[in-house]
């Protein structure tokens, strides 16, 4: 059950919290999968009131902020307790669903931001709050799509092109590419909260979209494109560097130098973006603390971020260069030669080698079918009827059922449900070995 945290310091919604706990709790769907939290219903204890509320902000999941009229007591650096836990839920990525009462009319807030020209929207304002901004500025969208291999090419498993504010375009983006990719989840044995991790940091794809977003060129025809290939993410937007700077001096402290300023301060009042010109230096801090190489920079026909994925084995060792293309394990022959080979040895229940014995490697020989469906599925689960469609089946074929079982037997390929082989839900994933093969197949 998921706990779902009710902002809890604003006296004007004590009733409201009250009965949105009262609802949640009596409704026969939502008490099934939500836990409700009210501060108040927390016995008197001997810690301080922000660290108890703060804490819970940290251990629940969702955090549903009710704000309004009053701003609610101030300490000493004159921040609210609402102030604290908003910034707290945002810090931990909390998937956050604010509500806000009515007051400031639209108008006095457009003209505080400069969003108002003449009485009328700005462009900028279009692209921020307008229903459907690309009625009037078509290429505003934001074009995603998903290679398998590590250079475009079809099929593409996966193309969308988003559309709606600057706000919907970056988490619609970082969605995609988050869906996308690996995600770490461990064990409940320190919290009642199973840890997470992304194969690519999630701050660093965020900063990475929301700048190219921000910063694009907004007379140009070109849209902003964000690219996940197996190896690598490219995020390009048509636009380029201010005078003020330089790829170099992106990689070293400096100046906030934002092309659409209009956009940059709602952005930055909304917490996706910093004014301080750090965004590039965290993206490189962050990558490295990833234990991946150090994002790519480069202009041509526009701004391009290229971030390097990392391929690891099972002990979490990476087997991928600073180009996150993917290393083949070396191994000598009888003739002490070292030649790049896949090691296809594999042990049966009872501990015994399949008819490979030590020290020998055989090259894998797999089908054009097979060779398809790792790459397929090197980036993220595909269940049959998607990879079906991608290999141009209309029915599950014997080349496709052999290729299957023959990855399987292999361990090139693995079931994400190795109990339920035969479940409507079973996915298939490409293996270390797999990713291995896949590589030198193209040497």
């Amino acid at each position: 059950m998921t706990t779902l945290f009710i902002s809890s310091v604003q006296s004007e919604f004590s009733k409201t919290r009250r009965h949105l706990h009262e609802f949640i709790s009596g409704d026969p769907l939502l008490r099934r999968f939500f836990d409700p939290f009210l501060f108040e219903d927390i016995p008197a204890k001997d810690r301080p009131a922000d660290n108890l509320y703060l804490d819970q902000v940290s251990r629940s999941p969702i955090y549903l902020g009710l704000f309004g009229n009053d701003y609610g007591w101030e300490d000493k650096n004159s921040i609210s307790p609402t102030h604290h836990e908003f910034n707290t839920a945002t810090k931990q990525n909390k998937h956050r669903l604010i509500f806000v009462k009515e007051g400031t009319p639209a108008h006095k807030v457009l003209t505080h931001l400069n969003l108002l020209d003449k009485y009328h929207p700005s462009n900028a304002a279009v692209l921020l709050f307008a229903r459907k901004p690309q009625r009037f500025l078509i290429l505003s969208e934001v074009k995603c799509a998903h290679f398998h291999g590590i250079e475009v090419a079809k099929p593409i498993p996966s193309y969308q092109v988003y559309k709606g504010t600057v706000f919907e375009l970056v988490d619609q983006a970082v969605d995609f590419v988050l869906s996308k990719i690996n995600l770490w989840v461990g064990t409940r044995k320190d919290g009642p909260q199973a840890p997470s991790k992304y194969e690519l940091p999630e701050d660093v794809v965020s900063e990475a979209i929301v700048n190219a977003i921000a910063h694009r060129d907004y007379t140009s025809t070109g849209s902003v494109q964000v690219m996940l290939f197996s190896n690598r993410l490219e995020v390009w937007n048509p636009g380029c560097l201010p005078p003020n700077l330089t790829l170099e001096k992106l990689r070293q402290p400096h100046g906030s130098f934002p092309t659409n300023p209009l956009l940059a301060e709602p952005l930055y009042l909304t917490k996706y973006i910093e004014r301080m010109g750090t965004g590039t230096g965290d993206m490189i801090k962050k990558c490295r603390n990833a234990g991946l190489p150090e994002p790519d920079f480069t202009i041509s026909d526009g701004f391009k971020v290229t971030i390097r994925r990392s391929l690891k084995d099972e002990k979490g060792e990476i087997i991928s260069d600073r180009n996150g293309m993917p290393l083949i394990r070396k191994v000598d022959s009888d003739r002490s030669q070292e030649k790049t080979k896949v090691d296809t040895k594999q042990e049966n229940h009872d501990g015994v080698h399949d008819g490979v014995h030590d020290g020998v490697h055989d090259q894998v020989d797999l089908s054009e079918t097979a060779i398809n469906i790792l790459r397929y599925c090197v980036t993220a689960p595909e269940g049959t009827p998607n990879l079906l469609s991608q290999l141009g089946y209309s029915t599950r074929t014997r080349n496709y059922r052999n290729a299957i079982v023959k990855l399987l037997d292999i361990k090139a390929l693995e079931m994400t449900l190795p109990d339920k082989p035969k479940s409507k839900n079973q996915r298939y994933r490409t293996t270390t070995l797999g990713r291995a093969i896949i590589e030198g197949k193209k040497s």
